[in-house]
C-alpha cells in the first residue's frame, strides 16, 4: 500500500508501479472484509483486482472482498474480479451483504475479462477455440426487502461473471426490487445464476432483469397471507378473545357468514358470552 491520509486533495492518485491486488498468486487465499462503518478509498491508476494480476501475468488465486453492514468501498478507477491469467486458480468474489453496504467504481467493473474486455485467462480453451474465463462472481447476500447496489461509472462487463444470490433472515413476500449493478452501460448477462441459497415459498420466483445502465433481481409473485390464530378464554358469561398480529376482528352467527367486523375491536376484546351461537375470526 502506499500513499497518505488526510482530505481528498492531499490524497493524488498512485501513478505506475504494480497494479493493487489481493490474491495475484496461483497458490493464495485471501479475505478483504469490510464492516460495520469501514470506508475503503483506492486511487491508483491501474485499479485494483479480487483474483487479478498484479503484474501482466500473474495466475490468480482466491480472494474474496466481503462489504457489509454500512460499510463503503471506492475504487476511482477499474475493478478486476477473477482476471488472473489461469482460469483453474484464479476464483475472486465481491459480496455485498446488506441494504446499507456500498460499492462505487469510477471505472470499469471488470468480470474475468482484462481492461480491453477480452477473457484474461490463456490457460485453457473451448472445444470452439475460445479461451476459459477464470471465476468471477458477484454475491449478493439479501437480509431485507431492500439491498445495496455496485455503482459503476463506466462500464459493467459481466458476460463472463456468476450471480449468487443468498438470503439471510429475510423471507421475500413477492413484489420486491433489488438493483444489484447500476453503471452507465451493462455489457452481457451473467453467464450462470446460483439461487441455491435463495430458496422462495412455491408462490415466488426469481427474475433478473437486464437493462442498457442496471441489472434488477426481482421477485415475482405474492406469498398467501398467514392464518391467524384465536384464542378465546371464558370466565362466566364473559369472552376474552385475543390474537396476534394486524387484521380486525369479524364475526358471524355462521360460520359460513356473512361475516360483519366488530367496531373497534382490537385484541383483547371481551365479548358476551349469553348471546345466541357466534363465530369469531380475523379477516386482512
Amino acid at each position: 500500500m502506499a500513499g497518505k491520509g488526510g482530505s481528498a486533495e492531499e490524497r493524488p492518485v498512485q501513478e505506475g508501479g504494480f497494479r493493487s491486488s489481493l490474491s495475484s498468486g496461483a497458490e493464495t487465499e485471501s479475505t478483504l472484509l469490510l464492516q460495520d462503518n469501514a470506508v475503503m478509498t483506492v486511487n491508483a491508476e491501474n485499479g485494483i483486482g479480487i483474483s487479478g494480476p498484479r503484474g501482466a501475468s500473474d495466475a490468480g488465486g482466491q480472494a474474496i472482498m466481503i462489504v457489509r453492514d454500512s460499510a463503503s468501498f471506492r475504487v476511482e478507477q477499474y475493478f478486476a474480479l477473477g482476471t488472473g491469467t489461469q482460469s483453474e486458480t484464479s476464483d475472486g468474489t465481491l459480496e455485498l451483504r446488506g441494504p446499507d453496504a456500498s460499492v462505487y467504481i469510477g471505472e470499469n467493473f471488470n468480470m474475468a475479462v482484462d481492461p480491453e474486455g477480452a477473457i484474461s485467462a490463456t490457460d485453457a480453451t473451448n472445444e470452439d477455440g475460445t479461451p476459459v474465463p477464470g471465476k468471477s462472481t458477484l454475491s449478493a447476500v439479501i437480509t431485507s426487502s431492500s439491498h445495496g447496489t455496485v455503482e459503476v461509472g463506466g462500464i459493467a462487463r459481466i458476460a463472463q461473471g456468476m450471480l449468487k444470490v443468498s438470503l439471510e433472515g429475510y423471507a421475500p413476500k413477492g413484489g420486491e426490487t433489488y438493483t444489484l449493478i447500476q453503471g452507465g452501460e451493462i455489457e452481457g448477462e451473467f453467464r450462470e445464476v446460483d439461487f441455491e441459497d435463495a430458496s422462495l415459498a412455491e408462490e415466488l420466483s426469481w427474475e433478473i432483469k437486464y437493462e442498457a445502465d442496471k441489472v434488477l433481481l426481482n421477485v415475482l409473485g405474492e406469498t398467501a397471507p398467514a392464518e391467524t390464530a384465536l384464542a378465546i378464554d371464558a370466565d362466566g358469561s364473559q369472552l376474552t378473545i385475543s390474537w396476534e398480529g394486524g387484521g380486525s376482528l369479524l364475526t358471524a352467527t355462521s360460520i359460513n357468514g356473512p361475516w360483519t367486523e366488530v367496531e373497534g375491536a382490537t385484541s383483547p376484546h371481551t365479548a358476551s358470552a349469553s348471546d345466541a351461537a357466534r363465530f369469531f375470526r380475523v379477516g386482512q
